[in-house]
């Protein structure tokens, strides 16, 4: 039996995620990782080797500061008409836009979406519509994708094409559904979802979880909970889903016109995507600091020990 040739959508949305994978992988990811390490306390860059091993909590702290500053409190939103023939009472949009807040637990959502925009340089968040409201939840950076050749995130960004990737079992794919407009009936968003394996065969590209899991010591086994892996793409045209790479699950027109991603930058270069995060730039003033603590503390612990020489004769 001959093998079935791969659907064009499969090709494009792979080759995209794979174009993105290697320029992040050998520009950022051991950047995210060393800044992600040294906020946590943990050692990259040790140059003394000694019996003391503390690390000064300066950037936990600094970084943890600066977000208090930053999601402590609620947005107040305040529409105001534009043109002379407007409505001037703006007081019910005001208020759902308050509700659509709440409904969306944005003061406790902002809190990573900003931590990750201080820690690594960039923070995404992804939206879509749900019924009679929008959603909105945060997005790992590391699970995010985009055309490499962009330089900028904003509405009038040059990026041909921007995703995400996350794992979902079969039955969750099943539950999702969408009003259609033509019949005003609820349809399944994802479709041949029989043609899917149940569990995903891509357990050497890590996930965000799967990598931090990692560095703090534990492991996940996905295999036995038959998760997929998903990957949407999207471009201001057109949104194609693909499970395990090899399956298309949806593949529509993009009636938003636009992405479903914001994303805020902290130390910003005209020319790339990522941003500066507040972490890379200290992190060797951090080690140097720790090595300073550490050597003080071994000093005095040899000062204060007893310490005897035997006589030779």
């Amino acid at each position: 039996m001959a093998k079935k040739d791969t659907p064009p959508a499969v090709e494009t949305v792979i080759s995209a995620f794979k174009d993105h994978r290697t320029y992040v992988e050998s520009n950022y990811w051991s950047i995210w990782d060393d800044s992600w390490n040294v906020y946590n306390g943990k050692r990259v860059k040790k140059s003394y080797n000694g019996n003391a091993d503390l690390t000064d909590p300066m950037i936990y702290s600094s970084i943890r500061t600066a977000l208090a500053n930053i999601t402590a409190g609620k947005p107040k939103f305040a529409f105001y008409p534009t043109r002379a023939d407007q409505r001037t009472d703006t007081k019910v949009l005001n208020e759902l836009m308050d509700f659509w807040w709440d409904a969306n637990d944005m003061s406790l959502i902002t809190v990573p979406w900003v931590k990750d925009v201080l820690v690594y340089g960039t923070g995404v968040l992804y939206t879509y519509w749900d019924m009679a409201r929008p959603k909105i939840f945060h997005q790992p950076l590391r699970d995010f994708f985009f055309d490499p050749m962009s330089t900028r995130p904003s509405n009038q960004t040059d990026a041909r094409y921007m995703g995400r990737r996350f794992l979902a079992s079969k039955d969750e794919l099943k539950d999702y559904q969408v009003l259609d407009p033509l019949t005003g009936e609820f349809k399944p968003l994802y479709q041949n979802l029989d043609e899917l394996a149940d569990e995903s065969g891509t357990d050497d590209e890590q996930f965000d979880k799967d990598k931090k899991d990692m560095f703090q010591g534990s492991t996940v086994n996905r295999a036995d909970k038959k998760q997929i892996e998903v990957i949407e793409y999207w471009t201001k045209e057109k949104v194609i889903t693909i499970g395990n790479r090899k399956t298309v699950l949806r593949e529509e027109k993009n009636e938003l016109g636009c992405f479903p991603f914001i994303v805020q930058r902290n130390d910003i270069d005209g020319s790339l995507f990522y941003g500066k995060g507040e972490v890379e730039i200290n992190i060797d003033q951090q080690e140097y600091l720790n090595d300073i603590i550490n050597q003080s503390l071994d000093n005095m612990t040899y000062s204060l020990n007893n310490m005897w020489r035997v006589d030779p004769a």
